[in-house]
């Protein structure tokens, strides 16, 4: 399919239908829910305990855990070009429902959050997605070097955020509210956490409720939006906009045509990211190895990098396996690709499963099992994705979520049932 004939495959101002979804796209956001939820599933295990527990999290921390959440950011920022590029085609207020569409995502964000567990990004794609705007017109070429240079501030921020405290800590008045504020920072902190022990205590899942709603939303709210608070936001800013310039330079469109950049992407992306990972990991007691040891800001340095450099090598990877037309030599892909539709359920899926499975008021296994068995609970939770997506695609165009986001995105009910009935 050709970029011009892609577009206007596109064009209409309604939600995208299956059969016109690229099947490489969906098995990236297959693989990237993998991915989140391999690295999501850690934070409810315990420390490492055996060798076979060890080797299991020095893996997922060298090949997982700081490069599945660039790929999702990268894809969403795939999603945000598309939707605006369909909207735009057509003469329909692309910029209205964008936003519409951001603020039922921030809601849905906050219900996760309320009701299911506050292990959200949501809730900073909310408030992210908002600068793309600045570019929802822009070329390739723009979105790229725009992203180029969040990337690059991303770098920056250890050493800028060190110097702006030493400036405020170089004058009396504002050295005074600065440590005011850190004072109160840690009051409220240690104040949440001790209304964490007292609710998990009471094993109650209305108490949890009333706990997040009080504390977790507003910490959230606060996390998501503040760059000095938050180390993730510039990255994933930066991948927002990577993920749009691949969109609209065509290259994920016909991945043929970029072969060779795509094995360079692989090649090097893995060379990079797992030597710079395992620089982080291969020192004394699971740390940095001795050159970057001390050095915290060369370590989140090297972290970045290593984990941007590994999501391009996996999403390249990815894109030659795939390949263009080949999708009938690489049917066992389709299983992965078949959670992409209803990614957004099954993102908060994951959530459900998890908070039953861990929290206070549920099974209460966290930290009760050794953690070498947490991969394996990962992949059965999305065999569940993998058999809950296929039985409903069946019967029905969209995930119950996407049905009620993309609803509520276009203000009128969209249809549910399938007019096929295999995908």
């Amino acid at each position: 399919m050709t970029t011009a004939s892609h577009i206007q495959a596109v064009a209409a101002p309604e939600p995208i239908s299956l059969h016109e979804r690229v099947f490489l796209l969906d098995v990236l956001r297959g693989v990237a829910l993998f991915g989140i939820l391999l690295v999501n599933i850690l934070d409810y295990s315990p420390e490492p305990a055996t060798a076979a527990d060890r080797m299991t999290a020095r893996a997922i921390l060298i090949f997982a855990d700081g490069s599945f959440f660039p790929l999702f950011s990268l894809l969403f920022g795939v999603g945000f070009a598309v939707f605006l590029d369909r909207a735009r085609a057509r003469g329909a207020k692309g910029v209205v429902l964008y936003l519409r569409r951001i603020a039922v995502l921030l809601t849905i964000a906050m219900a996760q959050i309320i009701f299911l567990e506050d292990r959200n990004i949501l809730v900073r794609y909310s408030f992210l997605a908002l600068p793309l705007l600045f570019v929802w017109r822009a070329s390739a070429r723009t979105c790229f070097v725009a992203g180029l240079m969040c990337l690059g501030l991303a770098l920056a921020r250890p050493a800028l955020y060190r110097e702006w405290v030493q400036y405020l800590r170089s004058e009396p008045a504002s050295a005074t509210a600065f440590n005011q504020q850190l004072e109160a920072d840690g009051a409220v902190a240690a104040a949440r956490g001790a209304e964490w022990e007292r609710v998990a205590a009471t094993h109650s899942y209305a108490e949890a409720v009333k706990f997040r709603t009080v504390w977790q939303i507003p910490n959230q709210l606060s996390w998501s939006s503040n760059v000095a608070r938050n180390p993730t936001l510039l990255h994933i800013l930066g991948m927002f906009l990577l993920g749009a310039a691949a969109w609209r330079s065509g290259m994920l469109v016909n991945p043929s045509h970029y072969q060779a950049l795509f094995r360079q992407l692989a090649i090097g992306g893995l060379a990079v990211g797992i030597g710079g990972n395992l620089a982080g990991t291969m020192g004394a007691d699971g740390g940095p190895i001795g050159p970057l040891a001390g050095h915290p800001m060369i370590i989140a340095g090297v972290s970045l990098l290593s984990n941007t450099a590994l999501t391009l090598a996996y999403a390249s990877l990815l894109v030659l396996v795939v390949g263009t037309g080949r999708e009938a030599r690489h049917r066992w892909l389709k299983w992965v690709a078949a959670t992409a539709p209803m990614g957004l359920t099954n993102y908060l899926w994951q959530s459900v499963v998890m908070s039953l499975l861990f929290l206070p008021y549920g099974l209460r296994l966290e930290g009760g099992v050794p953690l070498w068995v947490f991969p394996f609970a990962a992949a059965a939770i999305f065999l569940t994705h993998v058999l809950m997506s296929t039985w409903w695609l069946a019967r029905y165009r969209l995930g119950p979520v996407e049905w009620l986001w993309k609803s509520a995105t276009y203000w009128r009910w969209q249809p549910m049932r399938s007019t096929h009935t295999s995908r």
